[in-house]
C-alpha cells in the first residue's frame, strides 16, 4: 500500500498482508492465527516474555545498590503481569520512569540526561492533543483517499485482480466489525484485534517515525503514536463496514479527527517557499559549504520559476517540477552571464533564437543531481518530517538523457594531444595576453605547465594550482609532487593557504615523470625558487569562492571552450579534467598494479587492500611505476625549453 510514497497500511485497514502493487498483488497470507512480536530483551526496553507472563528485569548501578528501594539487589525484577506484548511496554516503560527516578534520587540529581536520550533539534519533547489527532487525521484520510484510488482501478477492470482484492478486503472487514459488535465477546474480540494484529503490523512504521521526531521507542509518545494510528486503522475497517453501493464513504465519526483534519489544513509549514523550507532544512542539518550553496541556489531558482518569492509547497504538483526540469534543459550553461538580467526561461527562449549558433545547454545529469536531488530532498524532508504535505511530488521525476553512470569519463585521443601542444599557447604566441595567436612569445606560466603536469601526473586541476614550490621534491633520487600536505607551522617551508583535499586519500605524494623533467620543469621550478615565490603558479588566480580549492573555473573554462573546440571535433569532448582521466588510462595500458593506481591518484583501495596496503607502495615502486607511462604516438620534442644549469 502506498501511504506518501511509502509501503504502509493506509487504505486498506490491516489487510497490507494483501497489499495492492501496481500491476500485481501480494500472495495472501493467513490471518486466522495472531502475531506476536518475537521478545524484546533490549538494554532500552529491559523486559522480556517469560512463559506466559511478560518480566521487567535491569541491572541496579553499583552506587546506589545500598539504597533501601534496591535492597542491595544487583538486578532490579518483576512481573508485568500481563500476556499482551503492547501492555507489556507500557507497563515497562512506566517501571522504567520509576527506576530512573528513583536512581537520580540517591544519586542527589535530578538531572535525566545520562538516563534519557536527548531530543533531536527543533523537535517538540511532548505530542500534544492536537499532535494527536493530527496524525490520526492524516493517516485516515490518506487511507480513504488511495481506497478511493484502488477502486477506481478495480471498477474499470470488473472482472481483474484488483476487483477481486477489493471485494476480499470488503468481505474480510465486515466479519472483523461484525466480531466486534457481538454482544458477549465483543470488547474482548477488538483488544485481542488490536493486540495480536494491528499492533505488530503498524508498530514498525510508527517506530521509524518517531525516530525520526526525536520521539524515544516505548516512551509514552511513542504508545500515543501508536494509539493515534490504531484508531485510524479502526475506523478504516468501519468504512468498509459501512459501504453500501461501493463508493467510499468520506464520513469521519470521531469529533477528534474533524479537528485533526483541520488543523491538517492550517499547518503553518505547508506555507512555506521553497527558499524557507531550505533554510529550515540546512539549520538543523547543516552539510558542507558546497552542499549548503547548491541547496540554497536551486531552491532561490525554482522559487524564481514559479514566479515571484515562490508558492506555498503545499500547492507544488509534479507538473511544476517536471516544467521546472524542461525549462533548464532548454537553458544555457552560465545562463546568468550570458543572459544577464533574465530568468532561466526567457534565456532558454533567447537562446533557441540564436538557431544554428545555439549555446550548449545545462546537461541531464547536472540537473538529475543537482536541481532534482535538491528538490528531492526538501520536499520529502517537508513529507516525511514535516508531515506538511501529503506526498512529494518531486519523488518519481525522469529527466530525459539522464545516466546512472553520472556521466562519460571521457580522456585525450593522442591525435588530439598532438593537435593540442601544437597550439600558439605552447608553442610560441603574440603576447601574454593573446595566447590564441601565433608569435614569438614563449609563455612560461600555468597556462604552459599546468596541462603537462596534469598529462603526466594525473592530479586533479584544483590539486595542482595550490602547489606551493616546496612541494616540488628535487635533488633526490625519486623526485615527486607533495599533494595537498597537512600545514605544518615548525616548517619553515611549509605555508598555511593549502586547502582540503577532495577525500582522505588526496593527500599523497607523485613521482615526477622522467619526460617533465626532460622538458624543463626542473627548470621552471628553480626559477620560482630563486624569485623566492610561494606558490609554484602564482598566476593561477584564487578562487573567489572559498567553498573551493585553488582552481579558479574562469582560466579552465575559457580553456575547454577555446583551445578544446581547435583540437577535438567529437562529443562528449574532453576537457581540461580529461588529463587525469588520460593519465588513468596509460597507467592500465602499462600494467600498473590498481593499488599503485589507487595511491597515485589518492583513491581509495578496495576490499582487504584497506587494510593490507594502507600503508602504500614504497616511493621507489610507485616512480617506476609512473615511468613506465608512454604516450605512444605524441611527440612532445618542440616543447623542451633550454636548461638551466640546475640539475634534479
Amino acid at each position: 500500500m502506498e501511504l506518501n510514497g511509502s509501503k504502509t497500511l493506509a487504505g486498506q485497514g490491516v489487510l497490507a498482508r494483501q497489499s495492492f502493487r501496481s500491476h500485481d498483488c501480494d500472495t495472501k497470507r493467513d490471518t486466522s492465527a495472531p502475531v506476536m512480536p518475537r521478545p524484546n530483551t533490549s538494554a532500552k526496553t529491559h523486559y522480556f516474555r517469560r512463559g506466559n507472563t511478560y518480566v521487567y528485569r535491569r541491572r541496579v548501578p553499583l552506587d546506589v545498590r545500598s539504597d533501601p528501594v534496591f535492597g542491595g539487589k544487583e538486578h532490579h525484577q518483576e512481573s508485568l503481569k500481563t500476556v499482551h506484548p503492547t501492555q507489556a511496554a507500557r507497563a515497562a516503560a512506566k517501571v522504567t520512569d520509576w527506576f530512573d527516578t528513583e536512581v537520580r534520587r540517591v544519586r542527589g540529581t535530578s538531572d535525566p540526561e545520562s538516563l534519557a536520550p536527548a531530543p533531536l533539534p527543533n523537535r517538540r519533547d511532548v505530542l500534544s492533543k492536537d499532535d494527536l489527532e493530527g496524525i490520526s487525521a492524516r493517516w485516515l484520510k490518506n487511507s480513504v483517499d488511495t481506497d478511493l484510488r484502488n477502486r477506481l482501478v478495480a471498477r474499470s477492470d470488473p472482472d481483474g485482480v484488483f476487483a477481486e482484492m477489493v471485494d476480499q478486503r470488503d468481505s474480510y472487514a465486515h466479519g472483523i466489525i461484525a466480531s466486534f459488535n457481538d454482544p458477549v465477546h465483543g470488547t474482548r474480540n477488538r483488544q485481542r484485534y488490536i493486540e495480536d494484529v494491528i499492533t505488530p503490523e503498524v508498530a514498525p512504521i510508527v517506530r521509524g517515525k518517531c525516530k525520526r521526531m526525536g520521539i524515544a521507542d516505548q516512551s509514552p509518545d511513542y504508545f500515543g503514536y501508536l494509539d493515534a494510528i490504531v484508531e485510524a486503522e479502526i475506523l478504516v475497517l468501519e468504512h468498509r463496514f459501512a459501504r453500501q453501493d461501493g463508493s467510499p464513504s468520506t464520513e469521519v465519526r470521531s469529533d477528534a479527527l474533524q479537528r485533526g483534519l483541520k488543523m491538517e489544513e492550517r499547518r503553518p509549514e505547508a506555507a512555506w517557499s521553497i527558499t524557507e523550507l531550505a533554510q529550515h532544512c540546512l539549520a538543523i542539518r547543516a552539510g558542507k559549504p558546497s552542499w549548503s550553496h547548491k541547496v540554497e541556489t536551486a531552491a532561490k531558482q525554482f522559487d524564481e520559476f514559479l514566479g515571484g518569492g515562490g508558492r506555498p509547497i503545499s500547492s507544488i504538483k509534479s507538473v511544476d517540477v517536471k516544467a521546472f526540469v524542461q525549462t533548464l534543459l532548454n537553458c544555457p550553461v552560465r545562463a546568468d552571464l550570458r543572459f544577464p538580467g533574465v530568468d532561466i526561461k526567457a534565456a532558454g527562449e533567447l537562446n533557441r533564437a540564436r538557431g544554428g549558433d545555439r549555446l550548449p545547454t545545462i546537461s541531464p545529469n547536472t540537473i538529475k543531481n543537482t536541481q532534482v536531488a535538491v528538490l528531492r530532498w526538501l520536499l520529502s524532508y517537508a513529507h516525511q518530517e514535516l508531515e506538511a504535505i501529503p506526498t512529494n511530488p518531486a519523488a518519481n521525476i525522469k529527466i530525459a538523457g539522464s545516466s546512472k553512470l553520472g556521466g562519460t569519463r571521457t580522456r585525450f585521443e593522442t591525435e588530439e594531444l598532438q593537435k593540442l601542444f601544437q597550439l600558439p599557447v605552447f608553442t610560441g604566441c603574440l603576447n601574454t595576453s593573446r595566447p590564441g595567436k601565433p608569435g614569438h612569445f614563449i609563455i612560461n606560466d600555468h597556462r604552459f605547465w599546468a596541462p603537462l603536469v596534469l598529462l603526466f601526473t594525473g592530479a586533479r586541476p584544483s590539486e595542482v594550482a595550490q602547489l606551493a614550490v616546496s612541494d616540488v621534491k628535487l635533488g633526490i633520487t625519486h623526485p615527486y609532487l607533495s599533494i595537498l600536505t597537512e600545514y605544518d607551522p615548525s616548517d619553515p617551508e611549509d605555508r598555511p593557504f593549502v586547502k582540503s583535499g577532495k577525500t582522505i586519500n588526496a593527500t599523497r605524494v607523485i613521482p615526477i615523470h622522467p619526460e617533465l623533467v626532460r622538458l624543463g620543469f626542473a627548470e621552471y621550478v628553480f626559477e620560482m625558487r630563486r624569485q623566492a615565490l610561494v606558490r609554484l603558479f602564482p598566476e593561477w588566480k584564487l578562487s573567489s569562492d572559498a567553498r573551493k580549492l585553488y582552481s579558479q573555473a574562469s582560466w579552465i573554462r575559457a580553456f575547454n571552450e577555446k583551445y578544446i573546440p581547435l583540437v577535438s571535433t567529437r562529443h562528449p569532448r574532453p576537457t581540461f579534467y580529461s588529463f587525469r582521466h588520460t593519465f588513468k588510462s596509460r597507467l592500465i595500458a602499462a600494467g600498473v598494479p590498481t593499488q599503485i593506481q589507487n595511491q597515485v591518484l589518492g583513491h581509495a583501495q578496495t576490499g582487504m587492500d584497506g587494510s593490507y596496503f594502507a600503508d602504500g607502495a614504497d616511493l621507489a615502486d610507485v616512480a617506476s611505476a609512473v615511468a613506465k607511462i608512454n604516450h605512444e604516438g605524441l611527440s612532445l620534442e618542440h616543447l623542451i625549453r633550454r636548461h638551466h644549469p640546475y640539475s634534479v
